[in-house]
């Protein structure tokens, strides 16, 4: 699963993923989701992004995202 290979790659490089309700939503109201990384235990409706999810997808408070540039 591609989005879920790289949502754990970009949590270890210099600052392109978020986790947690609070900085996720601090991102989308800065249009700055690139992609919202989702467990399959929280339900998001998104726009002109892609969307994550799966049973493995391990990000603070149920959600994380992808950024499309550095905060």
């Amino acid at each position: 699963m591609f989005g879920v290979e790289r949502s754990r790659a970009e949590r270890v490089r210099d600052g392109l993923a978020v986790e947690g309700l609070a900085r996720v939503t601090d991102a989308l109201r800065q249009a700055n989701v690139d992609t919202p990384v989702v467990n399959t235990g929280v339900l998001a409706a998104v726009t002109g992004a892609n969307v994550v999810v799966g049973d493995d997808v391990q990000v603070l408070q149920g959600v994380g995202a992808i950024l499309r540039h550095r905060p």
